[in-house]
């Protein structure tokens, strides 16, 4: 409605008055001579909302009947440049009745009505002044109680002159469906009793039962349901009124859906049913329980093959899963990917949880995706604590995954350094090699983190171990991806390794050396200066045991010219050819 953000003081002398309600002030100015020419009573804020807007706005019936009077003189003395249009439209296409009908204005609406020819005028959101009266959106300054009674004075003069019951806004959302998200429920009685569809659904499939439901409007639901909504209806994403009463908290709603034959156990597009949604949602405890207690079924899963135990898990519904548990819910039960509620607790660090399982038989041997354990299922997040645990209840930490990883490569690869330390003083193997032979030093320098590095290579970890392809984790680090933030990052890792005797021209297996790698990489400025500062001063860049694709070649071909530059020094003969006879001002010329 009206933006009052600013101060009132600041606003033309005729909107104070208005928002004072001061009748008289606004009279007197209206007939001073030449204010009409001058700020006239078609005044317009930068929102295109007039005195008629702000008279609505503030229920100053008196000021808008004047006001209208006013604009039926004006009309003739001025023409229609000059009135007060009753018809007036904001920013947001409402017009007075709008706003009136919001506000809840009953006097100013009646003073409308005479002047007004079309009540089921839309605003840009496509609702009419039904639509406003039966949502309310304020208020301030007004009791519920008094704020819902001129509500229902509102909506039945609007629907005695002619507003359509059922009209449907630019999302099909119609009158009732706002007066049951809100709760009027003696506006939603009338509405329905003037013939409003209790199963009418708007663009995402939701009947007004769905928006009771969802915002635990019990009477209002209480009315619907009386009026014959159907109380097993499904939106677009197949979700009735309980799955929706379980997702807000309101166990009072879905006793109501269950005392009129709800289903209990009905499943979304999904496949969940009520009570995943009331396991993960965050004010669901009291609609588990219900839900529970009247014998929902606790095993059900999901199209992704999740219970509600594994939801508990998801978002660490402690409670829930110990009531779950204690009525029998299967605690190893795996979901698509292999993975248990445990698999799941572990992955989001939730370690109350993950004792809780524990300590309720649930296996801390169990395999999920990719053959991972808990501990690899931990330290993708993180989470120190639960490895801890884990590891006390004897989790194998050297225990490889279908890809070969220990959880110490996934600490590595996630750089998760409290892991990864506590792993290591464990016993865990720093030097076991996955199925490509990456050794978790490998798998941090990859992604250049420095305090991993540093503690692997603190322990003994080989700076030149070479992988199934020969590479050392300094060839890795020299492609590492960067960016603004991980470059100074990505030149500290080059410079640690160079200084723990990783070598710059160790070659993989087709004879490129972290030289190569860098020169293919881009803005990878200072660390070639590093690894060429690093180069034995004996070392040719180039010659017959060399490939013939030399870094020349690299940097010409991907476009880096500072490394170009820094190159040129180490090659006599900048023509230099590769295998297929391009030079590198070919390479160059071919992007």
């Amino acid at each position: 409605m009206l933006n009052v953000k600013w101060p009132i003081s600041e606003q033309p002398q005729i909107v104070q008055s208005i928002f004072r309600g001061e009748l008289n002030d606004v009279i007197y100015l209206i007939n001073q001579e030449g204010y009409i020419n001058s700020n006239s009573v078609m005044y317009e804020d930068n929102h295109n909302r007039t005195l008629l807007h702000a008279a609505a706005f503030c229920g100053e019936v008196d000021i808008a009947k004047f006001l209208l009077s006013v604009g039926a003189r004006v009309m003739v003395e001025l023409l229609l440049s000059h009135k007060a249009d009753v018809n007036a439209r904001d920013r947001l296409w409402q017009t007075p009745l709008h706003i009136a009908a919001a506000n809840g204005s009953v006097p100013c609406v009646s003073s409308l009505l005479h002047h007004i020819t079309n009540f089921n005028v839309t605003d840009r959101g496509g609702r009419t002044a039904l639509h406003h009266a039966a949502y309310n959106g304020h208020l301030t300054a007004r009791l519920l109680f008094k704020t819902s009674l001129l509500n229902l004075i509102m909506v039945q003069i609007l629907l005695s002159n002619g507003c359509l019951v059922n009209a449907l806004d630019k999302k099909d959302r119609r009158p009732l469906h706002w007066a049951a998200c809100n709760g009027y429920n003696s506006i939603v009685k009338l509405l329905v009793n003037n013939g409003a569809d209790p199963n009418a659904i708007d663009k995402d499939g939701y009947t007004p039962l769905h928006a009771a439901a969802l915002r635990g409007q019990f009477e209002a639901a209480k009315e619907l349901i009386d009026a014959g909504a159907n109380v097993d209806a499904t939106c677009s994403q197949g979700n009735a009124p309980l799955h929706c009463a379980c997702l807000s908290g309101y166990v009072t709603v879905a006793s109501l859906l269950l005392s009129a034959n709800a289903s209990l156990n009905p499943t979304n597009l999904k496949g969940q049913t009520p009570l995943h949604i009331a396991c993960a949602s965050t004010g669901g405890q009291e609609c588990a329980k219900f839900l529970i207690n009247s014998e929902a079924d606790i095993n059900a899963q999901a199209n992704d093959g999740r219970t509600p135990l594994h939801m508990t898990a998801i978002h660490g519904r402690f409670m829930r899963s110990q009531i779950l548990i204690d009525k029998g819910a299967t605690i190893d039960c795996t979901d698509q990917n292999g993975l248990t509620a445990l698999h799941i607790a572990a992955l989001n660090g939730h370690e109350l949880l993950c004792g809780t399982l524990l300590s309720s038989g649930a296996n801390p041997s169990c395999r999920g995706f990719r053959g991972r354990t808990l501990l690899h299922m931990c330290c993708i997040g993180g989470y120190v604590q639960c490895c801890r645990k884990f590891l006390q209840r004897g989790v194998d930490l050297n225990a490889q995954d279908d890809t070969g990883k220990t959880p110490l490569h996934i600490a590595a690869y996630r750089g998760k350094v409290d892991c990864l330390d506590l792993l290591v003083s464990s016993g865990a193997d720093f030097r076991a090699e996955d199925n490509l032979g990456l050794t978790p030093l490998h798998y941090a320098a990859a992604k250049a983190h420095l305090e991993c590095v540093m503690a692997l290579v603190g322990v003994g970890s080989a700076t030149n171990a070479r992988d199934s392809i020969g590479r050392t984790p300094l060839h890795l680090t020299c492609i590492s991806e960067v960016n603004e933030e991980r470059l100074d990052f990505i030149v500290e890792t080059v410079e640690y390794l160079l200084e723990h005797r990783a070598e710059p021209t160790a070659a993989d297996i087709n004879g490129f050396t972290p030289i190569h790698y860098a020169a293919a990489s881009s803005n990878f400025t200072k660390p070639m200066a590093l690894l060429l500062a690093a180069m034995p001063k004996s070392y040719a860049l180039y010659g017959p045991e060399m490939p013939r694709t030399t870094p020349l070649h690299l940097a010409a071909y991907y476009n880096h010219p500072a490394i170009l530059e820094m190159l040129f020094p180490h090659f006599k003969n900048v023509n230099i050819q590769e295998e297929n006879g391009r030079t590198p001002l070919a390479l160059a010329a071919s992007r």
